[in-house]
C-alpha cells in the first residue's frame, strides 16, 4: 500500500532522495493541483449561481475555501519539490562530472606511461619501414630503368602490400598517400624541431646555412664600408701656390685655394691633412657656395 503523499513528500526532502522519485512527486502534485483548482471553480460557480439555494450556495462557498487553501499549500509543496529535484540534479550531475573527469584522467595518465614505454620504440620501428621502402624504391627504380635480359617489372612494395596501383592512384585518379611521404615528428619533443621523418640532408643543410651566414657577413662589411666614407670639409693650405690632387670616394679632385666637400673615409682625410689641408666633418645639408647636390664632390 502507497504510502500517503506527505509522508513521501517529507521523504524526498530528507536524506538519502533520488531525483527520479522527486519528479514523480512533482507530476503527481501537480496533477493533484489541476484537480483541486478544477474542483474549486466548478464550487465557486455554484457559490455564485442564481438557481443554487442560500444552504447549497453556502456549503459551495465553504467547501470553494477550503480548496483554495488546499491547491495554495500544493503549489507550495510542489515548489520546494522543485527546488528539491534541482539540487539533487546538479547533485547527480558533478558526481557524474567527477566520475567522468576520474576516469578520462585515468585513461590518460595510462596512456602516457605507455607512450613513454613504446612511443620511441614505435617511431622507430617506423622508421626503418620507411628506410626500407625507400631502399626498396630506389633498387627497383634502377632495375626497371634497364629492364635487363627481359626480366619483370618491379612494383614498390608499399603499392603492393597495401593493395593499390604501382602508380599510387585510384582508378577515378586520385593520388593515394604515400606513406613515405608522411611527416613523422621525433619522439623528444624537448631536444628539437626537426622531423624524424623525411631525414634531412645535414649536408645540404650546412651549406645552405654557411651560404647564408656568408651573405649575413658580406652585408655587415658592406654596411660598415658605406659607414666609413662621410662628408668633409677641406680647406687647402692658405699659402698654396700650385695645383695638387686630393683622392676621394669619386677619384681625384683638383685642389688649389677653393674650400671643397669630399666625401672621404677616414684614410683619405688623413691623407689630406698631411698635404697640408684643414679637414673637418661636413655639418648636416653643409654646402660651400653651391647647393649640396652641386657642391659635394
Amino acid at each position: 500500500m502507497a504510502k500517503p503523499l506527505d509522508e513521501r513528500i517529507a521523504a524526498a526532502m530528507g536524506d538519502g532522495a533520488r531525483a527520479a522519485t522527486v519528479a514523480g512527486l512533482i507530476d503527481e502534485v501537480s496533477a493533484s493541483v489541476a484537480t483541486s483548482q478544477a474542483e474549486h471553480d466548478r464550487l465557486d460557480a455554484i457559490s455564485k449561481s442564481a438557481t443554487a439555494s442560500e444552504a447549497e450556495a453556502d456549503k459551495a462557498a465553504d467547501d470553494a475555501s477550503k480548496l483554495a487553501r488546499k491547491v495554495v499549500r500544493l503549489a507550495a509543496k510542489r515548489d520546494q519539490l522543485q527546488e528539491r529535484y534541482e539540487d539533487l540534479l546538479n547533485s547527480d550531475r558533478r558526481r557524474r562530472a567527477v566520475e567522468e573527469h576520474a576516469a578520462v584522467n585515468e585513461r590518460r595518465t595510462k596512456l602516457v606511461a605507455d607512450l613513454r614505454i613504446d612511443g620511441q620504440r614505435v617511431i622507430d620501428e617506423l622508421l626503418t619501414l620507411l628506410d626500407r621502402i625507400k631502399a626498396s624504391d630506389a633498387e627497383c627504380d634502377a632495375l626497371n630503368k634497364t629492364r635487363a635480359y627481359g626480366l619483370d617489372w618491379l612494383d614498390s612494395a608499399e603499392a603492393e602490400a597495401r593493395g593499390c596501383s604501382a602508380t599510387f592512384r585510384q582508378q577515378c585518379g586520385s593520388q593515394i598517400p604515400r606513406l613515405v611521404n608522411m611527416k613523422v615528428p621525433t619522439f623528444d619533443a624537448s631536444q628539437t624541431t626537426e622531423l624524424a621523418w623525411p631525414v634531412r640532408d645535414r649536408t645540404l643543410a650546412r651549406l645552405q646555412n654557411m651560404e647564408q651566414e656568408a651573405r649575413r657577413q658580406a652585408h655587415i662589411k658592406r654596411q660598415e664600408e658605406i659607414a666609413r666614407w662621410k662628408r668633409y670639409v677641406v680647406t687647402p693650405p692658405t699659402n698654396n701656390t700650385a695645383m695638387f690632387t686630393i683622392a676621394h670616394q669619386g677619384g681625384d679632385a683638383g685642389v688649389y685655394r677653393d674650400v671643397q666637400i669630399l666625401i672621404l673615409s677616414p684614410e683619405l682625410a688623413e691623407a689630406a691633412r698631411e698635404k697640408g689641408c684643414q679637414v673637418r666633418l661636413a655639418a648636416d645639408n653643409e654646402t660651400i657656395g653651391l647647393p649640396t647636390a652641386v657642391g659635394v664632390i
